[in-house]
C-alpha cells in the first residue's frame, strides 16, 4: 500500500517565513455590513495597526498581510482558538510570492526601456535601421539617344528583332500585320460583314 508523499517548504532565511494568512468560511455579514466588517478587522488590528485586508466575497475568504511573520503567527493562533459569533473559522498561512527581477527589469520589477539602437517604428512610415543611408538616384533622362534611335529604326512594314538569340535561346522577331485581301480571296470571307437593319413594324391606321 502506497501513501502520498507530502511536500515541505524548506525555510532558509527569515524572508521565507509567511507574513500573510487566509481565513476561510467568513460569514457574509462581514462582507455586506460595514459595521460587522469594522468589528472583524478590529480583532487583527490589535497586533498591528497598518495591515492590509483583501476581502474575497465570492470565496468567503479574507487575506490579511502583516509586516512580520510573528504578527501573522499570532493572528493565525487567534483564529484557531476564537469563535466569531459562535462560528469556528479556519485559517492557514499564505505563501510569499517573490518576483525575481530579470535582465529587462529594474530592482522594483518594472520593465526597463529598450536601448536607443532599437527605437525605430515598425508600421509605416517605417524608420530605417541603424547605419542605413539613402542612395541618390540619377537625374531623369529627358531625351535618350539610344531609345530615340531604336524608335526611328522601327518601320511598320519591316520585321523587328526584339531579342537576339544564341546557342540556348531563340531569336524573337515581331512581324507586323499587313493589310491585304489575300485571306478574303483564299478563304472566301470578308472581314466586313453587313449587319441587316430591323424593319419597322407597320403603322396602325
Amino acid at each position: 500500500m502506497s501513501f502520498p508523499t507530502a511536500e515541505y517548504n524548506i525555510v532558509t532565511t527569515d524572508e521565507d517565513l509567511p507574513t500573510a494568512i487566509i481565513i476561510t468560511e467568513v460569514p457574509l455579514e462581514v462582507f455586506d455590513d460595514e459595521t460587522e466588517k469594522q468589528h472583524f478587522t478590529n480583532l487583527f488590528e490589535e497586533f498591528q495597526p497598518d495591515i492590509h485586508f483583501d476581502f474575497l466575497r465570492s470565496f468567503q475568504r479574507l487575506r490579511i498581510i502583516f509586516s512580520s511573520p510573528e504578527h501573522a503567527t499570532a493572528a493565525l493562533m487567534l483564529v484557531k482558538h476564537h469563535n466569531y459569533k459562535g462560528k469556528q473559522l479556519k485559517a492557514f498561512f499564505a505563501r510569499n510570492i517573490r518576483l525575481q527581477a530579470k535582465t529587462c527589469q529594474d530592482s522594483f520589477g518594472h520593465l526597463q526601456l529598450p536601448t536607443n539602437d532599437k527605437l525605430y517604428l515598425i508600421s509605416p512610415p517605417a524608420s530605417p535601421p541603424c547605419f542605413w543611408e539613402q542612395t541618390r538616384e540619377m537625374a531623369p533622362v529627358i531625351c535618350d539617344i539610344e531609345l530615340m534611335s531604336r524608335l526611328a529604326a522601327i518601320s511598320m512594314e519591316d520585321d523587328y528583332s526584339v531579342h537576339e538569340g544564341g546557342i540556348e535561346c531563340p531569336t524573337i522577331i515581331v512581324s507586323p500585320c499587313k493589310e491585304s485581301n489575300a485571306d478574303e480571296e483564299v478563304f472566301g470571307y470578308s472581314s466586313k460583314i453587313p449587319i441587316p437593319h430591323t424593319p419597322m413594324p407597320p403603322k396602325c391606321t
